[in-house]
C-alpha cells in the first residue's frame, strides 16, 4: 500500500511528518504461509533503500490481517519472518524410520556388546588400542540403548530432559573416543620416532572427562532447552543454538579424523613393503586400510548435517550409524588379529584340557580293571569255577 502527500505546484513526493504522533492507523491484508517467527510494520526508506521500522508499530494481528500505526505517510508494508521449515514426514515414513532405527540399533548394540565381551574374556584390555576400542564400544552401545528405550519419554518433561542430557553425554563420549582412535592410529605410525610412554590413563580421562565438561557447561547455561524440540524426540533445542554444543565438537572430531586418515594412508603407502607394489595394488591396499578405519573414526556422522535437506538422508544416517557398530564387530572384533589369536589359544587350551581329562578317565578305568584281575592271576591252584566267580 502506497500513500503519499504532495504540496501544490510540487511534482515530487516526499516524506511529511504528521503533527500528531502515531495518528495513521491502517489494516493491511496479510497472508501467513508457515510457522511465523515475527511480524513487522515497515515502510520503504528511499535514502537507505531498506524496509525501515522506525515510526511504526503493530497493534493487532491474526492470520489474515495486520493493524499497524505510523507517524508519517509513505510506502507501507507488512513483513512476516518465518522459522526454517523442517522436513514434513508422512506417518508411513516416520513408522519406517522408527522400525529401521530399532532394528539397526539392536543389531549394533548386540555386535558392540559381543566385542566388549570378547575383549574382556580374552584379557586384552592391557593393550592401548584394544582399550580405546572397548570404551568406544561401551559409549556407542549405551547411547544407542538409551535412544532405543526412550520412546515415549517426550510425554514427560523431566524424563525427556534426562534422556536429552544422557544422549548428549554418551554421544559426546563416543566422539571423544573416536578422536582418540584417530590420535592413537597417528601415534602408532610415529611411535618408532618418539617414545610416548603409557597413555592409557590419559586416554581414559580425555575420553570420559572432556564430554562431561561440555555437557556440564551446556546444562548450566541452557538446561531449559534440553528436550525442547519441534517434534516428539528428546534432543537439543535448535532454535536457541544449543544444538551446536553437539554439532560443534562433532564436526571438529570428524574433520580431525579425516585429516588423520589422510596421514595414515600416506604413511601406509610409503612403507617399504608397499613401495614395490603396482599402483593398482597400492590403491587396493589404501581402500582396505580406509574401510578398516572409517567405522572407528565416525565419518558416517557427516550425514547428520545433510538430514534437513531431504528425508533420504534420514535413512542413510540411520543405516550408516547402525553399520558402524556392525563394522566394528566384523573388522575389529572377530576380524582383529589379537582376538583371533586369543580365541585360537583358548580353543587349543580347551582341547588339550579335554584330551587330558579323557586320558585320566581312561587311565583310572584301566587301573580299576587291573585291580580286578590281580586276584585271578595270583590265585594258583584254585578251580576254574572259583576263578570265574572272582
Amino acid at each position: 500500500m502506497s500513500v503519499s502527500l504532495q504540496r501544490l505546484h510540487n511534482t515530487t513526493s516526499e516524506r511529511l511528518n504528521i503533527s500528531q504522533p502515531k495518528s495513521i492507523t491502517m489494516v493491511l491484508m496479510t497472508q501467513v504461509n508457515g510457522r511465523e517467527k515475527e511480524r513487522l510494520c515497515t515502510f520503504w526508506n528511499f535514502n537507505k533503500r531498506i524496509w525501515d521500522t522506525s515510526g511504526g508499530r503493530m497493534l493487532r494481528k491474526n492470520n489474515s490481517h495486520t493493524e499497524c500505526q505510523f507517524d508519517h505517510l509513505t510506502n507501507f508494508a507488512v513483513l512476516v519472518l518465518y522459522y526454517d521449515q523442517p522436513i514434513r514426514l508422512s506417518r508411513l515414513q516416520k513408522q519406517s524410520m522408527f522400525i529401521l532405527t530399532v532394528v539397526g540399533c539392536s543389531l549394533s548394540i548386540t555386535c558392540l556388546g559381543v566385542c566388549v565381551i570378547l575383549y574382556i574374556y580374552l584379557r586384552l584390555l592391557c593393550d592401548e588400542k584394544i582399550l580405546i576400542h572397548t570404551n568406544l564400544c561401551i559409549a556407542l552401545m549405551l547411547a544407542q540403548l538409551v535412544l532405543v528405550t526412550s520412546h515415549g519419554a517426550g510425554r514427560y518433561s523431566a524424563a525427556c530432559k534426562t534422556v536429552a542430557v544422557l544422549l548428549h553425554y554418551l554421544f559426546m563420549a563416543s566422539f571423544s573416543w573416536m578422536m582418540l582412535e584417530g590420535l592413537a592410529v597417528y601415534l602408532a605410525c610415529t611411535r618408532g620416532l618418539y617414545n610416548y610412554g603409557d597413555l592409557r590413563l590419559k586416554y581414559f580421562l580425555v575420553g570420559w572427562g572432556l564430554p562431561a565438561v561440555i555437557v556440564v557447561v551446556s546444562v548450566g547455561v541452557q538446561f531449559p532447552n534440553y528436550g525442547e524440540t519441534t517434534d516428539d524426540s528428546c534432543w537439543l533445542s535448535v532454535k536457541d543454538g544449543l544444538i551446536w554444543a553437539f554439532l560443534g565438537p562433532m564436526l571438529v572430531v570428524v574433520v580431525f579424523n579425516l585429516f588423520i586418515l589422510c596421514l595414515v594412508i600416506k604413511v601406509f603407502l610409503t612403507l617399504r613393503a608397499n613401495s614395490r607394489k603396482t599402483q593398482a595394488a597400492k590403491l587396493r591396499a589404501s581402500v582396505r586400510a580406509m574401510v578398516t578405519l572409517l567405522p572407528l573414526l565416525g565419518v558416517t556422522w557427516i550425514l547428520s548435517i545433510l538430514v534437513p535437506l531431504h528425508y533420504t538422508f534420514h535413512y542413510l544416517f540411520i543405516i550408516g550409524n547402525s553399520i558402524q557398530g556392525i563394522m566394528i564387530f566384523l573388522l575389529h572384533g572377530i576380524g582383529n588379529e589379537e582376538v583371533r589369536k586369543g580365541l585360537s589359544e583358548r580353543r587349543k587350551r580347551h582341547s588339550m584340557t579335554s584330551s587330558e581329562s579323557i586320558t585320566t578317565i581312561n587311565s583310572s578305568h584301566l587301573l580299576r580293571f587291573r585291580q580286578l584281575l590281580v586276584p585271578v592271576e595270583t590265585l594258583e591252584g584254585k578251580s576254574c569255577q572259583n576263578m570265574a566267580f572272582i
